[in-house]
């Protein structure tokens, strides 16, 4: 093997490892980008080509993005604070661009099915330790994976979007005679979507789901499914589902703890817009507006 073909081995590797490792663990994924890049250099040195950074079609819609947040920071109320939170959505620009330059040249489908093993892995592990309380202290917790329960939320919508994506369209051919495991996937993943009572995640799912629904005729039925299974699963076990019932219920609470401060939180916001309408107080800046405006505690 060449050093170039052994270099392109470990770029398609090094994607598969990303893939698999977003959901679990960032320093693995930060160990997959930069094997990537290491093994970018060797290809583009060794075969004289040049990158191609396009993501998709949305490069400029990136660069726009920083430019703009460049100028409201300079416009802001703090511009070193800004900066120094931009810096972690320069890297991710920065990551974007390395991943799709790596895709160019190495189109690594199978990076699809190492995303999949490592949501479901984090599914399961999630699930298991939220079983594993119940078993010991006989009440459910908000599951979580290696992350806060949120973030996890957010990490399993943003997989079983992907698998529903994969039912979809079911000619690709990566997905084609998976079909099965496909839907075992997606029941995975939205179980423990359910059990981490992540409610933001719980809204945006269904919101995805319903636009998919009414864009590709062939979801609706999938849609009208998992809707069926929650209601069964509600109807059926009361005692297991009054958690998640409670949980759900509690967004349209007005009294609820949690809610009175996101309404104090969109007051202000409306007030610190009324300021500065066109470029805002900066990026990142309006936690320290509001301890101005608002110097108690919510």
């Amino acid at each position: 093997m060449t050093r170039s073909a052994a270099a392109r081995r470990a770029l398609a590797d090094s994607i598969c490892l990303y893939a698999a490792s977003v959901p679990l663990s960032v320093s693995f994924a930060t160990a997959g980008w930069v094997l990537a890049a290491l093994s970018l250099i060797v290809i583009l040195r060794g075969e004289g080509l040049r990158p191609d950074i396009r993501v998709a079609g949305v490069e400029w819609m990136l660069a726009g993005y920083l430019a703009v947040a460049l100028l409201c920071a300079a416009l802001g109320v703090d511009f070193t604070h800004s900066m120094i939170r931009l810096r972690a959505d320069a890297h991710m620009v920065w990551v974007a661009c390395l991943l799709a330059a790596a895709f160019a040249l190495e189109p690594a489908p199978e990076a699809a099915l190492a995303a999949a093993a490592g949501f479901a892995a984090s599914a399961l592990y999630g699930i298991g330790r939220a079983a594993l309380y119940f078993i010991e202290n006989h009440r459910w917790i908000m599951a979580r994976g290696t992350v806060h329960h949120i973030t996890w939320g957010e990490i399993l919508t943003f997989g079983l979007l992907g698998g529903v994506s994969a039912l979809v369209f079911p000619d690709t051919p990566l997905f084609r005679g998976r079909r099965g495991w496909i839907q075992a996937y997606c029941l995975l993943l939205g179980t423990a979507l359910l059990f981490s009572q992540a409610r933001g995640p719980w809204l945006a799912c269904a919101v995805a789901l319903a636009t998919i629904a009414a864009l590709r005729k062939q979801a609706r039925p999938m849609l009208f499914a998992a809707v069926a299974s929650t209601l069964v699963f509600f109807l059926a076990a009361p005692r297991l589902a009054r958690p998640y019932s409670e949980r759900f219920l509690s967004i349209f609470n007005p009294s609820e703890a949690a809610n009175a401060v996101r309404f104090d939180l969109w007051r202000l916001a409306v007030q610190v817009f009324r300021e500065s309408p066109l470029t805002g107080v900066g990026p990142e800046n309006f936690g320290l507006r509001i301890k101005v405006l608002h110097p108690g505690p919510f």
